[in-house]
């Protein structure tokens, strides 16, 4: 049975999260960015399994794991500071091209590792349906990362500052997630929002993100 054909579902034991329907490129995108001595806390299952497997029961998914890259802390910015905060960490600034013969600005920190902190955007769209106060807003993303989404469309004025919206995959699964306007700048639009997410929430967007959108 060719792995790459399967649908897979992960389960975490410590936080009892499930999910499943997962492509074998989401499950193996997921598992790059668990700690390799988190791995065991990790169990996965496909069709044809008669129980859950931890996932370094295969190889396919996790054969390449290496333990994670410890390196030192950023300098403080004078002596006696505090270290750089993760916000505050130095980057560089570097392009991608795209297939579409667009560059896309990609993040890179001084030692040349790509920047995978947790508001990493990407230009990914996905449908997204909001109703509140008798208002409903269906719109689509123009980036979104774990921590926030930025909306084609903006917000009515009237909207509430706290709200849920429906975010829609290419491949139909939903995700509902709890959301929190991010005031703007003077005179731009209401159009970014950040996210309050569950441990469920979290894992289903980590998949989204780092899978493809199919």
């Amino acid at each position: 049975m060719n792995s790459e054909s399967l649908h897979w579902s992960l389960f975490h034991e410590g936080t009892k999260v499930q999910v499943d329907g997962l492509t074998f490129t989401q499950i193996k995108g997921v598992l790059k960015t668990v700690d390799v001595s988190q791995l065991n806390q990790w169990y996965a299952w496909h069709e044809g399994l008669s129980e859950w497997k931890l996932v370094q029961s295969f190889p396919e998914l996790v054969g390449n794991a290496t333990p994670p890259r410890h390196l030192p802390p950023f300098p403080p910015k004078n002596p006696g500071a505090a270290a750089l905060d993760e916000t505050d960490k130095p980057l560089v600034q570097v392009f991608e091209m795209r297939e579409d013969g667009t560059r896309v600005n990609v993040q890179l920190d001084k030692q040349g590792f790509v920047d995978l902190r947790w508001n990493r955007r990407f230009l990914k769209s996905y449908r997204v349906q909001m109703a509140a106060r008798g208002l409903a807003v269906d719109t689509q993303t123009v980036d979104i990362s774990m921590g926030g989404m930025l909306l084609k469309d903006s917000l009515p004025l009237e909207f509430p500052e706290a709200f849920e919206a429906n975010l829609t995959h290419p491949s139909g699964q939903k995700l509902r997630i709890t959301c929190v306007k991010i005031p703007p700048h003077s005179g731009a639009a209401w159009n970014r929002v950040k996210f309050s997410l569950t441990a469920e929430t979290e894992l289903i967007l980590r998949t989204w993100l780092l899978g493809s959108d199919t």
